[in-house]
C-alpha cells in the first residue's frame, strides 16, 4: 500500500478515528492491529518473516537479560577473588554471545537470503557462462517482504542494548511487537531506541484539533514534494 494513495488515506483516516474513540489505555493496541493490517495489504504470507523477527528477538532478548540478572547477582556474592569475578563475567559474556549470535544469524540469514540469493546465481551463472560450461542455475522466485531491512536492523538493535544493559527488556511481546512493526518508519526511519520510542507509542494521547491540522499539513506538504519529484 502506497503511502501516497487514497487507499492508504482511507486506512490513515479510521486509524485516526479509531485510536482516539476507544479507551486511552487501549490506543496502543489499536495501533498494533493497524500495524498488522498494513503488513498483511502487502501479502499475508509475507507477515511470517516479521512475526519470526518478532518472536525470536523477544525471547532472546529476555534471556539476555536474564543472564545480566544472574552475573550481577553472582558478583554480589560476598568474599569473591578478582580471579573468579573475572571468570564469572567471562561466562556471562559468552552466554550473551552466543545468544545474540543466535538471533542475528537466524535474522540477518533470512535478509541477506531474500535479498542477495538471485544476486549470486546471476554472478554464478555469468561465471559458468564466460567458462563455457553448460550449466545454469535457476532464479529463485523470490519476494523482498514489506520492511524487512528495517525491522530487521531495529530488532538487532534492540537486542544489542539488551546486551549491554542500557534497559530492561520488555515483558509483554505485544508491546514489543508494536515497537518493531511501527509502519510509520518504515519508509525513511530513523531506528529508534526502544526506551525513547516506547514513552510515545504507550502514552495516553488525547484528541488536538491543532496537532490533527498540524499534521495534515505536513502529510498534504509531503505528497506535493512527492509528485513534484514524480513530475520532474
Amino acid at each position: 500500500m502506497s503511502f501516497v494513495s487514497l487507499e492508504f488515506l482511507v486506512f490513515a483516516l479510521v486509524l485516526v478515528a479509531m485510536y482516539f474513540v476507544v479507551p486511552r489505555k487501549h490506543q496502543w493496541k489499536i495501533l498494533l492491529i493497524a500495524n498488522f493490517v498494513f503488513y498483511a495489504m502487502s501479502g499475508v504470507r509475507m507477515m511470517l518473516y516479521i512475526i519470526f523477527t518478532i518472536i525470536t528477538t523477544f525471547l532472546i532478548a529476555l534471556r539476555v537479560e536474564n543472564v545480566n540478572k544472574d552475573n550481577k547477582a553472582r558478583l554480589g556474592q560476598a568474599g569473591l577473588s578478582l580471579d573468579e569475578k573475572q571468570a564469572i563475567k567471562a561466562e556471562s559474556v559468552a552466554r550473551k554471545k552466543l545468544l545474540c549470535g543466535i538471533a542475528m544469524v537466524a535474522n540477518f540469514g533470512i535478509w541477506a537470503f531474500l535479498k542477495y540469493a538471485n544476486f549470486f546465481i546471476e554472478n554464478i551463472n555469468q561465471l559458468l557462462e564466460a567458462l563455457h560450461l553448460p550449466y545454469e542455475c535457476e532464479a529463485l522466485k523470490l519476494i523482498l517482504p514489506l520492511g524487512i531491512s528495517f525491522y530487521t536492523f531495529q530488532a538487532m538493535g534492540y537486542l544489542i542494548d539488551i546486551y549491554r544493559g542500557k534497559y530492561a527488556a520488555e515483558k509483554n511481546i505485544f508491546r514489543f511487537a508494536l515497537f518493531l512493526s511501527y509502519f510509520p518508519h518504515i519508509v525513511q526511519g530513523p531506528f529508534s531506541k526502544f526506551d525513547e520510542l516506547s514513552e510515545t507509542l504507550f502514552a495516553e494521547h488525547k484528541f488536538s484539533y491543532d496537532r490533527l491540522c498540524g499534521g495534515c499539513s505536513r502529510i498534504l506538504w509531503g505528497i506535493f514534494k512527492s509528485s513534484s519529484l514524480q513530475i520532474k
